[in-house]
């Protein structure tokens, strides 16, 4: 505001010296002050501005894309229907489930009063694992491969986290695995004395003599 009367009068005094630039405060306004920047906990995290916007407010209890006051989630109601109806048009889905957003719509039409979010929602704090400093942290690669990198160190599945029967994988996901190479391979025989056919087979207790 202030800015912009200083740009107004300096456009004025420059009427009276050079009639042609009279409009110069149109055409280059004066800059804008800088933001102070934020200071909280989010401020020093090795994140995107994006990231720690979502970060905060999530922690005040309000929607990340719109601003407006959350039902205990991270999304407002629209658009937790809108990240459903997206979600179910990618996978193809034909059920719906009796999940939050529509037991949340179903609450909403039925109640004579609008349902109204509560001011102060239970915050969670953030994941310390979603800033873990280790050697993997630097690394040019995806958040996932860090993930998994980390996981198998830890001699754990890059899946699931379970304890891992091999090197990266636990008894389940090596089935999984196992099961998807040979659809993708049109395979038909089964080699029995694999390591995934003898993990899987259950194991019979000794006999009574």
């Amino acid at each position: 505001m202030v800015y912009g009367l200083l740009s107004m009068v300096y456009g004025l005094r420059s009427m009276v010296r050079f009639p042609l630039s009279a409009f110069n405060f149109l055409l280059y306004p004066a800059p804008r002050m800088p933001m102070p920047r934020i200071q909280d906990e989010f401020t020093n995290l090795p994140i995107s501005r994006n990231k720690k916007f979502r970060l905060r407010r999530a922690k005040a209890g309000l929607c990340f894309l719109c601003g407006k006051p959350t039902f205990g989630s991270t999304s407002c109601l629209k658009h937790l229907k809108l990240a459903r109806e997206r979600f179910r048009a990618a996978t193809g889905a034909r059920r719906r489930n009796n999940s939050f957003s529509y037991r949340l719509a179903k609450a909403m039409r039925d109640s004579a009063t609008p349902v109204i979010p509560p001011k102060k929602l239970p915050t969670i704090p953030p994941n310390p694992n979603w800033f873990k400093q280790d050697e993997f942290t630097s690394l040019p690669i995806s958040g996932q491969r860090k993930y998994q990198l980390r996981k198998a160190k830890e001699k754990c599945c890059i899946i699931c986290g379970e304890p891992a029967v091999t090197a990266t994988l636990c008894v389940r996901h090596m089935i999984y695995a196992r099961e998807q190479s040979r659809r993708r391979r049109g395979s038909t025989t089964r080699r029995k004395s694999a390591e995934s056919y003898r993990l899987q087979k259950p194991k019979t207790p000794p006999a009574d003599h």
